[in-house]
């Protein structure tokens, strides 16, 4: 764990979900601004083997040219869909459109998560430590394959050396104390097994 303590909750972007229930729009919701949050993404980088991580999100809504700073090298949400950058050029896009195509091109889940691992492994859709292999168009099981790997990293991080301090840390950063840490470890559990769950969210529309 980083000595990172400038802790702000998850900022809610208010995405529309269709056709799903409202349950599961609401888990589906919590799930993303969770992990859109700029401490854990910065966190989950880290525990990925990628130190350097700065975070850009647009103030002025969506964008397709947010302003970053010169020579950015991180994520950046320009209001619409997370990417990571090198150098000041997007590198890495999780849609087909960016050319890594491990989630499906307009549809709202795990765009943050993806980019940020992307950034980590500087491009690589395979991480044998982590037991990730993400495939091109398999988007439902890469959807699972993600939630296995944030589950992974919120189970160790909880249960390691520092897990106390974790705890304390992860309760502060997405708000609500322990309640929301365990909603947040049975969501993802859910993903990790439920099909039609998963495929809700890999395949749910902004």
């Amino acid at each position: 764990m980083s000595a990172n303590n400038n802790l702000e909750p998850a900022r809610n972007k208010k995405r529309k979900y269709e056709n799903i229930s409202e349950n599961n729009s609401e888990d589906f919701q919590f799930l993303i601004d969770v992990f859109g949050a700029e401490n854990i993404l910065k966190e989950l980088c880290l525990f990925l083997g990628r130190e350097d991580c700065d975070v850009y999100d647009e103030p002025n809504g969506k964008t397709r040219n947010p302003k970053l700073p010169n020579n950015f090298s991180g994520l950046a949400f320009d209001g619409a869909h997370w990417k990571g950058y090198e150098n000041g050029k997007m590198a890495y896009n999780s849609y087909k459109l960016g050319g890594y195509d491990i989630q499906r091109d307009q549809t709202n889940n795990f765009c943050q998560s993806y980019a940020c691992y992307l950034y980590a492994t500087r491009g690589s859709l395979t991480n044998k430590l982590h037991n990730v292999e993400l495939k091109k168009g398999e988007y439902i099981d890469n959807v699972i394959i993600m939630s296995n790997l944030l589950f992974s990293y919120l189970t160790n991080s909880i249960n390691g050396k520092y897990g106390l301090e974790y705890q304390r840390w992860i309760e502060l950063a997405i708000g609500g104390g322990k309640k929301n840490v365990n909603r947040l470890l049975r969501i993802l559990g859910k993903m990790r097994t439920d099909i039609k769950y998963a495929t809700d969210f890999a395949l749910s529309q902004q």
